[in-house]
């Protein structure tokens, strides 16, 4: 769903769909939101790796969307904002721990490559800087 909404934000008459925006807006905070909210259970899935991934794949997707030709302020705003705060959540649940287990090998890895691609400056937002060396 998330997919179909960037999709018809992008690619059709402003005029045929008005306030994509502030839907792209609600649909990522839900998407934020639902996830934090079944984090738990959704951490003990086989599955979880490529689920995470999945998030962090659309917030990236997010973050480029353009809405009526230019990107979105409110975007460009809102997804880092989520993506810290889902990513601190995760850090003090034990979820995202260097070198996890959880979902095979490279989640601490592959988790940076995605938020450095969002948002650079959250890395030294959401780890400390005795930790920060580690990531690299």
């Amino acid at each position: 769903m998330l997919d179909d909404l960037l999709e018809i934000a992008e690619g059709h008459s402003p005029k045929d769909y008005r306030n994509m925006e502030g839907t792209l807006v609600l649909a990522v905070m839900l998407l934020s939101k639902i996830f934090l909210q079944l984090l738990h259970d959704l951490s003990q899935l086989a599955a979880f790796c490529k689920l995470w991934l999945g998030v962090l794949s659309r917030m990236e997707k997010y973050m480029k969307a353009k809405v009526r030709g230019k990107r979105s302020e409110k975007l460009q705003e809102l997804v880092p904002e989520l993506l810290k705060n889902t990513l601190l959540v995760m850090k003090t649940k034990g979820v995202l721990v260097q070198r996890s287990a959880l979902g095979g090998v490279g989640l601490w890895e592959l988790t940076w490559l995605h938020v450095n691609n969002i948002a650079p400056s959250l890395q030294s937002e959401v780890i400390p800087d005795q930790d920060s060396e580690q990531v690299q």
